[in-house]
């Protein structure tokens, strides 16, 4: 059935005030239009078919309804509302939002996608193809002129933006798009632990300090207003001013909660801010489910949904504490706006009255970290360690990873293992370059000391495929080994990364030394020219060039063979070449041309 809309059927039209806190159930979207505070109108009903007036255009004929879409929009329009109310948007603003969706579904719904993506507004797995390929076409519009860079980017952020929130999950760290400046997005750059473990402490220590000011001011007058911060090695002392009130303590205590919790727990920023409040969260607290000997589960409502997170004794044993604060600043500051909400630190109030009270006013959750160094510079007199949220988020999952390895620590900090491996695998430079080289350092350790030995056999030794094990049957963890990869007699790759294997100057232990010196060049040559990168690999490439150069004396024949097989063949050892293609599929390394390379391995 096909409906005509011109000026006058399009003013005659229901409109549904919106921003909305709910849906009558009367409201049909197919014929609707969204009647914002300023006026103006949205033709919400646009997207509820699948042929229309495309371009900008409301007036036309419209046909092809898509049930699909009419189901979906009630709730759609519900998220969005309460996201346009939590970031204090203006009716403008709001109205750009709106129609960029409008432009993204006149791309989404051409015949060249083949109603690929009527389902986008509640499917999650479309979510993604849909960002990459409204940019790509975004894009192609750029480089025809046909868009300017800003407009095309405006328009895909705001898409990923919209899509994040109705499906619960942050895109940004999942896909990359266009950008006014032309940069390449690059992994979170982690925090030395050192740093993180100080922030942490003394956030943590300025959290007790100000919630006794504000809870029991008579016994905090009484006693030192300092706040002793370590990093495990040294310690650092903060002195809070004594001429602060209760006001600043309320302010400052609610900021370094909302740090700490995040900090602790890894928790995705975009859940942490939509986390609901509820008399339901004491009995969480007291009956969290163990997931290690330090960390707990608590399940939280955020978005509508349950959300797990693991909290150690750091956070739980304080909750209680700032929930009694929470209640201080409802009763202080009366807001319907922020009875749901359980971090109001991260909320933006919408009563004028409010906002002469500082607790409440991170227009963004990124801001958090920013507006706390602040604040604790002003009444603490020094500084607090530059770590921003990834890193501290990158920090726990680093953790998550050596105990569960990436696929768990995906989980737990809310995002895919794609994202958990290119932008949260990744430990400081300082760890890096301790593990990595000592793995090749015992790794060359072994192969000399094996080689030495010529083709003589150590009684207590078992013969391998790949060389020989020194005590069969008890797997030992390399140095620094790859979490991912668990000593294993049963497995080729389990002996590799065990402290029993022993590397012999034979064709396979060669192939298995030069595939690795292979791989790594190109991950270095992948990640450019940058200081911290070259660091990193400097001190692994000259250990295994080391062994190597040794290798290459004892066999020189059979040395030149392998590594003409590998760097002009590729015919890489079976672990190396499957590392080399998993690291190719997750774009950190590029697969290269057949050609010689010089004469160094």
């Amino acid at each position: 059935m096909k409906m005509k809309v011109n000026a006058g059927s399009r003013s005659r039209m229901p409109a549904l005030a919106f921003p909305c806190e709910e849906v009558p159930e009367l409201f049909k979207p197919e014929n609707s239009v969204l009647e914002l505070t300023d006026g103006s109108r949205i033709s919400i009903f646009k997207l509820c078919y699948l042929v229309r007036p495309t371009d900008g255009r409301s007036n036309g004929d419209y046909t092809e309804k898509s049930a699909l879409r009419i189901a979906a929009l009630p709730g759609v329009l519900l998220k969005l509302s309460n996201f346009f109310r939590v970031k204090g948007l203006k009716s403008p603003t709001q109205a750009n939002y709106l129609r960029f969706l409008q432009n993204f579904f006149d791309w989404a719904d051409l015949a060249e996608n083949e109603g690929r993506f009527e389902a986008v507004l509640t499917d999650t797995g479309l979510a993604v193809a849909a960002i990459e390929g409204y940019n790509a076409w975004q894009k192609a519009m750029v480089q025809v002129g046909k868009l300017g860079l800003n407009t095309a980017s405006a328009h895909v952020k705001a898409l990923r933006t919209m899509l994040s929130e109705l499906h619960e999950q942050d895109y940004a760290e999942e896909t990359e798009v266009l950008a006014a400046s032309n940069r390449t997005k690059k992994p979170t750059v982690p925090a030395e632990s050192s740093d993180v473990q100080h922030f942490l402490s003394a956030v943590a220590g300025a959290f007790d300090l100000c919630a006794e000011i504000v809870l029991k001011p008579g016994y905090a007058e009484e006693k030192e207003w300092e706040v002793v911060a370590t990093n495990g090695a040294t310690e650092q002392k903060y002195l809070f001013r004594r001429d602060a009130d209760g006001m600043v303590a309320l302010d400052l205590a609610c900021m370094c909660f909302a740090a700490l919790a995040i900090g602790d727990s890894g928790t995705n920023e975009a859940q942490i801010t939509r986390m609901d409040y509820s008399d339901e969260i004491y009995e969480q607290l007291a009956d969290a489910n163990i997931v290690t000997m330090r960390r707990k589960e608590v399940k939280f409502r955020a978005g509508g949904k349950e959300v797990p997170v693991h909290f150690t004794a750091v956070v739980r044993t304080r909750f209680h504490t700032y929930l009694a604060l929470r209640t201080r600043i409802l009763e202080l500051f009366p807001n319907d706006d922020l009875e749901a909400a359980l971090f109001l630190r991260l909320v933006v109030a919408q009563k004028t009255e409010f906002a002469s009270f500082n607790a409440i006013g991170c227009k963004r959750v990124t801001d958090l970290l920013d507006t706390l160094r602040g604040r604790f510079n002003t009444w603490f007199g020094l500084p607090l360690p530059k770590v921003t949220l990834r890193q501290l988020r990158l920090h726990t999952g680093n953790k998550f990873t050596e105990i569960a390895g990436p696929k768990v620590s995906a989980e737990r900090l809310g995002h895919s293992l794609r994202t958990a491996i290119r932008n949260y695998n990744n430990g400081p430079q300082s760890t890096r370059n301790s593990e990595l080289g000592d793995f090749f350092g015992s790794v060359a350790k072994s192969a000399v000391e094996a080689a030495r030995t010529g083709d003589e056999q150590v009684p207590p030794d078992t013969e391998l495929v790949t060389g020989a094990c020194k005590e069969r049957g008890k797997p030992q963890l390399l140095t620094a080994a790859p979490v991912t990869v668990e000593p294993d007699c049963r497995k080729t790759e389990g002996c590799l990364f065990c402290a029993q294997y022993r590397v012999h100057a034979d064709e396979k232990d060669m192939r298995k030394l030069i595939s690795c010196n292979y791989v790594m060049k190109r991950l270095a040559l992948r990640s450019g020219s940058a200081n911290d990168v070259e660091m990193i690999y400097q001190a692994i490439m000259a250990r295994v060039h080391t062994l190597l150069a040794e290798l290459s004396q004892r066999s020189p024949d059979v040395f030149e063979a392998v590594k003409k097989d590998v760097q002009v063949n590729q015919n890489l050892s079976p672990y190396w070449a499957a590392r080399f293609r998993q690291l190719c599929l997750l774009g950190v390394i590029t697969a290269p041309v057949d050609s010689q390379e010089g004469a160094g391995a």
